[in-house]
C-alpha cells in the first residue's frame, strides 16, 4: 500500500472516530500512532508520541503565558487598568467613536508595558467590557 492510500484511510478513520464522539485530540493521536506504526514501526510511533508529549509540556511559551495572564488580572483588580482607561477616556471620549479609540489606546499602552497580548486582553476585557 502506498503512503497516499494510508493517508486517505487515516483521514476516513479520523472522521469516523469523530462521529463516534471521541474528542478531536484523542482521534488525531490514535490515527497518527496507527499510521506511524503502519509506515514505520511501533517503536518509532511511541517514541514520537513521547517526544511530542515532553516537548509540549516543557515549552517556554506554555510556561510564561499563565504568568502574563495573571499579571493582567492583577493590573485589572488593582485598578491600574481602570485608571489608564479613565485617563484615555478623558482625552478622546468626547470624540466620535471615543470609547473605541480609548480602548485601542489603552491596549497599545498596556501592551507596550507588559509585552503580552493575553495579559492585555485579560486586563482590558475586565475593564472595558462593562463600559461598552
Amino acid at each position: 500500500m502506498s503512503a497516499l492510500t494510508i493517508g486517505l484511510i487515516g483521514i476516513v478513520i479520523f472522521f469516523l472516530l469523530l462521529l463516534t464522539g471521541l474528542p478531536i485530540a484523542f482521534s488525531m493521536m490514535a490515527v497518527g500512532v496507527a499510521g506511524m506504526t503502519v509506515l514505520r514501526s511501533s517503536t518509532a510511533a511511541f517514541q514520537t508520541m513521547a517526544d511530542a508529549f515532553v516537548s509540549t509540556f516543557t515549552s517556554y511559551t506554555l510556561g510564561i503565558v499563565p504568568m502574563f495572564v495573571l499579571m493582567g488580572e492583577i493590573a485589572s483588580q488593582t485598578g491600574l487598568g481602570t485608571s489608564l482607561f479613565d485617563t484615555a477616556q478623558k482625552y478622546v471620549g468626547h470624540k466620535k467613536g471615543g470609547l473605541a479609540i480609548a480602548v485601542q489606546a489603552v491596549c497599545a499602552i498596556f501592551g507596550a508595558i507588559c509585552g503580552s497580548l493575553p495579559a492585555t486582553t485579560a486586563m482590558m476585557g475586565g475593564v472595558a467590557y462593562p463600559e461598552m
